[in-house]
């Protein structure tokens, strides 16, 4: 599997987490990693910190427009966050 495809898969599991009531903000290695089914140590590899998973994590949100993430950022006032468009914005508020 490519780089960026298991990267995919990360984000992909760790947004299924947010949706079903998870904070970003406290997203654990052990619970990301069961969620896309590969080792904690993946994260690490490919990530190095939580801090710069959490960044990509949402960088991947806006480019994907998931919204429950960008939601979160909005309210920890995440700078990602605020530079998505400003329709993204909009219907990421209506979630909170």
């Amino acid at each position: 599997m490519k780089a960026a495809d298991r990267n995919d898969k990360l984000m992909s599991a760790a947004a299924r987490l947010v949706s079903s009531g998870g904070c970003y903000l406290t997203l654990s290695r052990e619970e990301i990693a069961k969620a896309a089914k590969c080792a904690p140590t993946l994260i690490n590899h490919h990530f190095v910190t939580m801090e710069r998973f959490r960044q990509d994590l949402m960088r991947w949100a806006v480019r994907t427009r998931c919204l429950p993430i960008i939601a979160q950022g909005l309210a920890h006032r995440d700078r990602t966050a605020r530079r998505a468009p400003w329709d993204v914005q909009s219907n990421a508020r209506d979630l909170l």
